[in-house]
């Protein structure tokens, strides 16, 4: 249902792999998608706690939340399960 919408990103939470109709969906789309391996409320939680804290008026900050991502996530093994 998200992906009939404007979804700019999609966060599935409970480690839970979608299926290949939702992957190739959200492709279609370009909607990255994201797996978290927490549950909903504990993923929430940590994605409040992040925006919460960061002010994004300096450049500097701006680079490092960019960077982040790369930092955090396996990209690699994403785009491989993707078959991208």
């Amino acid at each position: 249902m998200a992906l009939e919408t404007s979804t700019r990103c999609l966060i599935l939470t409970g480690n839970i792999r979608p299926s290949q109709q939702i992957l190739s969906r959200a492709q279609d789309r370009s909607v990255p998608v994201v797996l978290a391996h927490y549950d909903t409320m504990t993923a929430i939680g940590r994605i409040e706690r992040f925006f919460g804290k960061t002010r994004f008026h300096q450049e500097k900050k701006i680079r490092r939340f960019e960077a982040l991502p790369g930092e955090h996530m396996d990209f690699r093994g994403l785009k491989k399960e993707l078959g991208l």
